[in-house]
């Protein structure tokens, strides 16, 4: 029993892994504030939970807004652009079937299907970012790549953004926001991480240090 309820027994590992996925949790909220930078803070949020969360190297925080200064340009013009897709089938959707009747019918499946494939690639590119040093144009295109190649954790992924979202607006209570994102990235992280693993190099450089090999 004195080793269960010890520094390294299952009960306060458990404790000190919620802890750290509130923490991160905050610093997301926080840092998606100005909404375009919502993607570094995503970005940066995938990071810290692989890093220091599941693996134990460094500190939860200090990780976080490493990842998220070295991403914050190319995140905001990423977030940027997926903003104004949203925001035109948004438009598409709503606005003009406002005005005429035939509109939602006339625009409901091409939209569907567009945010369901621009969905597919976002639920990979913000990782990707994180993980992979490389241009805007190379992540886009690794990200959809992906999103064929692993259809079936695409799948998945998206199914459990939507009901991450569903619990969090319409079942959960609001504090559990504080939980949410970084138990929500914690568990989308292995499938995740599964995915990246056939675009690792082959070889890792000598004295780099590759700790999402571990």
């Amino acid at each position: 029993m004195h080793g269960f309820f010890s520094s390294d027994g299952a009960p306060i590992a458990f404790l000190n892994k919620t802890g750290q996925l509130i923490i991160l949790s905050v610093l997301w909220l926080l840092c998606c504030i100005p909404v375009i930078t919502a993607g570094a803070s995503t970005a940066a949020l995938f990071y810290a939970v692989t890093k220091s969360v599941r693996r134990g190297r460094g500190y939860p925080s200090r990780e976080f807004f490493r990842a998220f200064r070295i991403h914050l340009a190319k995140g905001a013009v990423v977030t940027a652009l997926l903003l104004l897709f949203y925001g035109l089938s948004a438009y598409l959707f709503f606005g003009m079937a406002a005005d005429r009747t035939d509109t939602l019918a006339g625009y409901f499946g091409p939209v569907l299907i567009s945010v369901l494939l621009v969905t597919a690639v976002a639920v990979y590119i913000f990782p990707v970012m994180s993980r992979f040093a490389q241009g805007i144009g190379a992540t886009f295109r690794q990200a959809a790549h992906m999103s064929v190649r692993c259809f079936y954790f695409t799948i998945l992924l998206e199914a459990g953004l939507l009901l991450l979202i569903w619990a969090q607006c319409f079942v959960l209570p609001l504090p559990c926001i504080l939980f949410t994102p970084g138990a929500g990235m914690y568990v989308f992280s292995f499938p995740l991480e599964k995915a990246m693993r056939p675009y690792y190099p082959s070889e890792v450089p000598e004295g780099a240090d590759a700790w999402w090999m571990e």
